[in-house]
């Protein structure tokens, strides 16, 4: 007998031989102070039962004991790989670890509601057949007064001291015959809510155990979670099984659709599986124990030729060909003849190639038969129509280089569509190789307009060609003008028409190529009808069958990847073209910009030079004084004027250092001169109201700094009070003369932020997005004082200081509730 850790800290171990010594014992054990902790049955009806007891600390020992218990669960549901073994263990821990002999797991089936039996568990003393039999057989509603039922309805679990004494126990009178008493049961919860019921049933009347009732919630929870786990984890392996079983049958029935015979060997030769068509080749309906046979005896009868009819070396047999590593294609592939089971000689081209495992060792071959006898111009056709699909293919991951990239963008300028009138051509070819018709013609239908335009036509002559040409320019129409339009609506539902040229509406119109029928298939594209082929047989009868139309609308599909690719590299080089047009463009408009500042500049200079000199010889005249009243008016009118151009000048100068900046920047040419020493913000904002404050005279401009505080940055403080003059410009220029701009430095931990307030008119939320671009001028918000004039780059040359700097900038506004333009800028310890 093996006890568990918890046996041995019980202190003693007793052994009797009857239930009824075991009530009457465990009566003496608690008159005598001293503690049933368990119990471990062996054998008989009534079994011994090993009685563990021990005497103090009985808590401690009852605790440990179910933490042992859930330790044990807990490494079973960690191993067990399902619910069948999990379940079987876990009720036998349960069992074992804390007493009980009989054990049973109920699960919930969600189709009929009903709780059902999973698994059972007793311990090899007892016979409980009869209430086990039940126990499988029941099933038990939320409603019922079955002890599953009683838990299931309250959601917790419940204690029965004795069952035999419980009329609502369905199963009494089995648990009568069987001996059981007490019984205990919880459930197990998922995330979704009740998953099940685990009930444990003892020989003796329990009393309740609080600290068992709370286990056995942690317990249900657990369980729940293997359960929700091990159920996702089967869903998976369901799913996955389902897939791989839909790919083999998919793979399965594509290779019995072939029209090839197809064998599949193992590494000894035998013969695995053959597909229909093999089957037919071999004909096997005439001896179907050849497959059987082994492999030399399969050859042999075959008796394998050469195309000379001699007969083929042992050596050269296609199937040791191949499990010796070689690969049968192409001109590898050798044509033979050999022996039908019937008796008729074949005349065949094998190809095939061995079977790999992981480890690159050959486990197999497959082997692709062809009759080449009675099929030679289909089989060619086959061979075509792969190596034109594949030609597709490549056509469609190709990506064109770079020159001619370059070609196809200057082609672009002489016709939009030459290009993909290329691939159209080729494409057309391609398919009536493909499909074996006479003409194939691609129309592609323009996105935007859907405008229907010819780009292909091949299996005329020159003359019938340029004719064709000439008549579709002539008839280019929108499919909305298309007189048939349930022809269209028929294409644009992915239909494949066969239009019978011979038959009225077609009959009475021209036809100028001899077509009897036309096959057209709509080329879809996401949904949307993108190109249409139209084939024919010429003036043949033929009649298009399922299978070549399906192909038909395959090849048409690629096709239309194809062209829909040439039209976006169209696209592409027609933006690539604009791009660099426009970046010319925008070059030349920036070398203009800074050679017309740097010109403007000089004169500017001159001007202003000069305007300040004949300031300076006004005043000295008006200084001394000697001059008349009349003279002294004139000079003042003069210097009023030179006052004006003065301003006038400074003015031009902004706007061509504005269009200066500009130009630097979109060159990445703005520089920033930083001073060796702090710079304190304060002084430069002070000192550029000061300098506004002389210039608009009659305005108020409120300065907030913060109070005998120092705010050091690392600047350029000359691009920094730029920043500041061109936001209180814009405050002044755009609010009402008797409104006042204020002006607040304010210090948010280690960023300083200057803000300037005004009460103009206000900005919506799609012009405070705009402001910040380049040559960006709100509409409709009207100067109020000073000049109109300005280019949009204020703000776009004041965000690239802020941001040179490591700040940032924007703007707080509302229609008719001005405007707040901040900056702020990391304090010097933050650079």
């Amino acid at each position: 007998m093996l006890f568990s850790g918890w046996d041995v800290l019980a202190g003693r171990v007793w052994l009797s031989g009857s239930k009824r010594n075991n009530d009457m014992q465990h009566e003496h054990d608690r008159r005598q102070g001293l503690t049933w902790l368990g119990r471990r049955t062996l054998t008989g009806k009534h079994p011994a039962v090993v009685r563990i007891s021990g005497l103090g600390k009985t808590r401690r020992i009852r605790t440990e004991q179910r933490l042992a218990v859930l330790y044990a669960v807990s490494s079973i549901l960690l191993e067990a790989t399902d619910l069948k073994e999990a379940a079987a263990r876990m009720l036998q821990a349960l069992g074992d670890g804390l007493a009980w002999e009989y054990g049973a797991l109920w699960l919930l089936d969600d189709k009929t509601e009903s709780l059902y039996s999973h698994t059972t568990w007793h311990t090899s003393s007892i016979y409980a057949s009869d209430f086990e039999f039940t126990t499988r057989q029941a099933r038990f509603l939320p409603d019922s007064l079955s002890l599953p039922g009683r838990v299931w309805s309250s959601g917790v679990p419940v204690w029965v001291r004795d069952i035999t004494k419980d009329r609502n126990f369905y199963r009494q009178p089995e648990a009568r015959r069987e001996g059981l008493h007490g019984a205990f049961a919880f459930t197990i919860q998922g995330s979704t809510g009740l998953l099940g019921i685990i009930e444990l049933f003892s020989y003796e009347v329990r009393q309740p155990d609080k600290e068992l009732l709370h286990s056995g919630i942690a317990l249900g929870k657990q369980i729940g979670q293997f359960i929700e786990r091990r159920r996702g984890e089967e869903e998976r392996v369901q799913l996955l099984a389902g897939e791989v079983v839909a790919h083999a049958n998919q793979l399965e029935a594509i290779v019995e659709a072939i029209a090839d015979g197809v064998f599949i060997f193992d590494r000894e030769a035998n013969l695995v599986q053959a597909n229909g068509a093999g089957r037919e080749i071999l004909g096997l309906e005439w001896k179907p124990e050849f497959m059987e046979l082994p492999a030399d005896e399969r050859m042999r009868q075959l008796v394998m030729r050469d195309e000379d009819r001699l007969l083929l070396p042992y050596e050269q047999w296609p199937v040791l060909c191949i499990l010796q590593g070689e690969t049968l294609k192409g001109a590898n592939a050798p044509d033979i003849i050999f022996q039908t089971l019937d008796g008729h000689d074949l005349h065949v081209n094998v190809t095939g190639a061995p079977l790999r495992d992981s480890q690159e060792q050959i486990v197999g071959g497959v082997m692709v038969v062809r009759d080449v006898t009675k099929r030679r111009e289909l089989e060619v056709r086959t061979h075509e129509s792969l190596h034109a699909l594949l030609a597709m293919a490549e056509e469609l991951v190709r990506l064109p280089a770079e020159d001619e990239e370059g070609a196809a963008a200057r082609a672009i300028e002489s016709d939009p569509l030459i290009a993909i009138k290329k691939v159209g051509h080729n494409l057309a070819a391609l398919t009536c190789g493909v499909l074996g018709c006479r003409r194939v013609g691609i129309t592609i239908v323009e996105p935007e307009t859907e405008i229907v335009r010819a780009v292909a036509v091949v299996g005329l002559t020159s003359e019938q060609e340029r004719q064709w040409w000439e008549e579709q320019r002539a008839q280019e129409s929108s499919l909305e003008d298309n007189p048939m339009p349930e022809l269209v609506a028929a294409l644009r539902a992915d239909e494949a028409l066969i239009l019978d040229m011979t038959q009225p509406p077609f009959k009475d119109q021209p036809n100028n190529y001899g077509v009897r029928v036309m096959l057209c298939v709509p080329m879809m594209l996401a949904g949307r009808l993108a190109s249409i082929m139209t084939l024919d047989y010429g003036s043949l009868d033929h009649e298009y069958t399922q299978e070549e139309i399906a192909l038909a609308k395959a090849v048409a599909k690629l096709a239309a990847l194809v062209i829909e690719r040439e039209r976006l590299l169209r696209d592409r080089a027609e933006a690539r073209a604009n791009e660099m047009a426009l970046r010319k463009s925008h070059r030349r408009m920036d070398e203009f910009l800074g050679m017309a500042s740097h010109e403007l500049r000089t004169p500017l200079t001159t001007i202003k030079g000069n305007v300040q000199l004949s300031k300076r010889q006004l005043k000295r005249i008006l200084d001394r004084g000697k001059s008349s009243d009349e003279l002294s008016g004139k000079i003042e009118a003069v210097q009023e004027m030179l006052e004006r151009t003065d301003s006038q000048v400074n003015f031009m100068n902004r706007l061509v250092g504005d269009l200066l900046d500009a130009s630097r920047i979109s060159a990445n040419m703005l520089k920033l001169s930083f001073q060796p020493e702090l710079c304190n913000l304060p002084e430069i904002v002070r000192e550029t109201v000061q300098n506004q404050r002389g210039i608009f005279l009659k305005r108020t401009v409120r300065l907030h700094l913060p109070s005998g505080e120092s705010v050091p940055i690392m600047a350029d403080p000359e691009r920094i009070g730029q920043v500041v003059t061109n936001y209180l410009t814009n405050a002044l220029k755009y609010s009402a003369a008797d409104r006042p701009v204020d002006v607040t430095i304010q210090v948010e931990g280690k960023v300083a932020k200057l803000s300037v307030r005004d009460e103009g008119p206000g900005l919506s939320i799609q012009e405070q997005e705009r402001i910040w671009e380049y040559f960006y001028q709100s509409p409709g918000i009207e100067v109020q004082n000073g000049s109109s004039v300005g280019l949009g780059l204020g703000l776009h040359i004041c965000r690239t200081i802020i941001e040179l700097h490591h700040g940032q900038v924007g703007v707080k506004s509302a229609p008719g509730e001005g405007s707040t333009f901040w900056f702020t800028l990391p304090l010097a310890d933050e650079v």
